[in-house]
Order: C-alpha cells, then sequence, then structure tokens
C-alpha cells in the first residue's frame, strides 16, 4: 500500500483542505497521514487518518504577540512580515526537522505553501517525491486575477510576474534561516534563493481554486493545476436547539466571524463595533467566537447569537450575508453558500481573496481590520442586504460551484503522478 503524507502546516483552515483530499486519497486505497500541529490529533484520528504530530502548538502561536501584531497590520501587510518572519524563526525551526523525518518513508510528500521548502529537502536528501497543494495562486503568471499581492497591474502584464516574484522572495526570506540549519543538519549542501525559486517553479501544484473565481492563467506550465476547491462536509453535526430557534425566529442573520485570527486589536472593541453595525442596519447577527475571542466576556443583545464553532456547509447558507476575514477556506464556503461576502482581510492571502470577491461582485469592497469602524462595516451589510444584483451574482456563482468536484479532480491528479 502507498504512502502519501500531507505536511500540514497553519491553521483549522490550512489543514482541513488536505484532510478532504487524504480521505478521498485513503478510500480509494493510499495509506494516507496528516502531519499537523498537535491541536488537530483528535480530530483528524475520529476521521480514520493516520496523524504525525508537530511539536509547535498553532493556537499558541496565534496568541503570541508577535501573531497578534501580525495580523493588525491589515492594509500594511508588507510592515507585518518582520513579525511573521520571528514567528518563522521560532515555529517552523521547532518543526522542519520532522516534517522531513515524516516525509522521508512516504511514497508521496504534499506540501501546503509554507511547507514546500522543508517536502523539497526530503525530495532532495532521500528521493521522496513532492508536490504541492495550495490555496491561493502562487506560481507566476501575467494574469491579474491570479496575482496574490496586492501591488499589481489591473489589465494582463508581464509586469505581474515581478509581483509573483515577491510572493516567492518572501517565502525564501521567511524560511532561508531554518533551511540552512535543517541542510546542514540533514546532509544536504547550502541552498540560495535563485536555485530554490527554480526548483519551486517545478514542482508540480495542484491549486485547491474554483476556475470561476481564479480561471487558470493560459501561461501557467502544464503541472500547475487549478482543480476547484476542497471541501470537506461534516454532515454529522447536530445544531444546537437554541441555534435553531434563533434562526427561525426572524429573517436570515448575518454571520460575523474571524476564524483562527487573532490581532492586537481590542477584541471587545471589534465585538462593540459589530454589535453597533448589525443595529444600526436592523439586522440580527450569528457572532463566531473563534479564536480571535468575539464575544467573550461582553453582554450581547438578543439579536446576536454566539456559536464557538459551527460547520460551515451548514450554517452559511442560511445566512444573509457572510462577514470573515478572507480565510481561502472560508472564503470558498462563503461562495459556496451563494449569499454576498464582506471580506475583513488581516494579513497573508485574505487581501487577495477580498479583492476577488470583490471584483467578481459577489460581495463588498473589503475592509481591512485596521481601518473597521462602524460606519464601514454597516455601510457594506446595508449593501450586502439591499444590493439585489450583488446577490443575484453571488447565488449564480455559488450554483457554479457546488457543480464542481475539485477533490476528485486533485486525486486524479495526485494519483498519475504517483504512478509515473
Amino acid at each position: 500500500m502507498k504512502h502519501i503524507v500531507f505536511l500540514a502546516y497553519g491553521t483549522r483552515g490550512d489543514v482541513q483542505p488536505y484532510v478532504t483530499l487524504g480521505l478521498a486519497l485513503q478510500a480509494r486505497g493510499y495509506r494516507v497521514s496528516i502531519a499537523a500541529s498537535e491541536v488537530f490529533a483528535s480530530w483528524v484520528d475520529e476521521l480514520g487518518l493516520d496523524f504525525l504530530p508537530l511539536s509547535f502548538d498553532i493556537i499558541q502561536m496565534m496568541h503570541t504577540e508577535d501573531a497578534k501584531k501580525w495580523a493588525s497590520y491589515g492594509s500594511k501587510p508588507l510592515l507585518g512580515l518582520r513579525w511573521a518572519k520571528r514567528l518563522a524563526a521560532k515555529y517552523a525551526s521547532v518543526s522542519a526537522l520532522e516534517l522531513i523525518n515524516y516525509a522521508r518513508d512516504a511514497d508521496l510528500a504534499i506540501s501546503s505553501v509554507t511547507a514546500i521548502p522543508f517536502g523539497d529537502c526530503a525530495a532532495e536528501r532521500y528521493g521522496v517525491k513532492h508536490m504541492a497543494a495550495i490555496l491561493f495562486p502562487i506560481a507566476p503568471t501575467g494574469d491579474p486575477r491570479a496575482v496574490a499581492v496586492p501591488f499589481r497591474p489591473k489589465t494582463y502584464s508581464r509586469l505581474n510576474w515581478f509581483s509573483c516574484w515577491i510572493s516567492e522572495w518572501i517565502l525564501w526570506w521567511m524560511s532561508k534561516d531554518v533551511l540552512k540549519t535543517i541542510r546542514a543538519e540533514i546532509g544536504l549542501p547550502p541552498i540560495n534563493r535563485q536555485t530554490l525559486v527554480s526548483r519551486l517553479r517545478q514542482i508540480p501544484t495542484i491549486h485547491g481554486i474554483s476556475e470561476h473565481v481564479v480561471p487558470r492563467p493560459k501561461d501557467w506550465p502544464p503541472h500547475v493545476h487549478n482543480t476547484g476547491y476542497w471541501f470537506l462536509d461534516e454532515n454529522g453535526w447536530t445544531p444546537p436547539q437554541d441555534l435553531l430557534d434563533f434562526l427561525d425566529a426572524d429573517a436570515p442573520p448575518i454571520y460575523v466571524g474571524f476564524g483562527s485570527m487573532s490581532s492586537a486589536h481590542d477584541p471587545k472593541e471589534i465585538t462593540r463595533i459589530i454589535v453597533r453595525a448589525l443595529e444600526q442596519t436592523g439586522q440580527r447577527g450569528v457572532l463566531l467566537g473563534g479564536w480571535a475571542g468575539l464575544g467573550e466576556d461582553i453582554p450581547l443583545p438578543p439579536t446576536v447569537y454566539r456559536v464557538d464553532s459551527a460547520p460551515h456547509s451548514w450554517l452559511f447558507p442560511r445566512m444573509a450575508a457572510i462577514v470573515h476575514h478572507g480565510g481561502a477556506g472560508t472564503t470558498a464556503a462563503g461562495l459556496r453558500a451563494g449569499r454576498p461576502n464582506i471580506v475583513v482581510p488581516h494579513l497573508g492571502d485574505q487581501p487577495f481573496w477580498g479583492r476577488r470577491v470583490y471584483e467578481l461582485g459577489v460581495g463588498t469592497k473589503p475592509i481591512f481590520i485596521d481601518k473597521l469602524n462602524v460606519k464601514r462595516l454597516a455601510k457594506a451589510i446595508q449593501q450586502a442586504v439591499s444590493d439585489t444584483a450583488m446577490q443575484a451574482r453571488a447565488a449564480q456563482l455559488g450554483e457554479q460551484i457546488r457543480r464542481e468536484n475539485g477533490v476528485q479532480v486533485a486525486v486524479d491528479i495526485i494519483e498519475r503522478y504517483l504512478a509515473g
């Protein structure tokens, strides 16, 4: 039985798509392991996949002052990179060797974006087949729809290749110190940026993205694919009765949640902004507490229901609009639900998804976390619940996404590469 290992640095939203692919591959007869932060062990075990624990605690990491500062820059993402670099130096160094060792005996290692340099080390040192599975576009292109940095020409241009180079440079800059140590430890020579980037561009890559959201650029090479989203539908979830009662009591509410994001912004103040914006627009709300701590230790009006967690696939279709941080997985779920999205980007690829939602006409202009206030959020909510053209576009896009089968397409590609 061939063994496939997913190297999955990141939060729940980063890990869940790989669990989805893992379950599909397991159903086809492969042994599948997920290497991720130990906080996900019981969840992955319950789903029936092998779990390989990484030493770093992702929840602890996201609540460090460095992580909070990184998530607070919003509209100035490059200024937050120094904090991300500090996090990488502390936490990636702990788990990089673990990732390599987990991959060394596999038939195939599949890396998340931040694990790619270490999956590449395993491939070079131990001859393991290696590919990347990524949730936002990273391959260089001239197509602005697939350029995940804020500064890029708005039409097809070779200048967009330079923008993509910046993403590759950031990945190198974040990992170079750890790579220097790890490569020496496993007996590999030093590697420079040009060599690493050249190698990364040759890795077979699948993007878990809908063609209807980011069409595959014509200038991507044949080994780079768009498959469609990788959804995990948790059909066994039973909603609490008081949530059902709340939803049935009146018109569909507004969902507001920032998932695993934490920031230096006071969660109580962010909660007050949300509540006041809902009150000003006459809307009810479902508030996700999440790692951001929204709604904790603060009285909420009866028009706002707080939930610690709920599957997006169940909750989002029952909403009038969806306010979220713009994580790749949350954005995918929000678009599939066919409801207008209001994106409040914090960091990473979130500004890109906020921009795509707006460009597609299925959501409002994004509001960066450092620019969030009652007036802006209330204006966005009012637009989402009153703009019938936006609602129609969102519903149509949701139907298109629901007709895709990104998991099957991705698994077919993985099987062909493994058999080749």
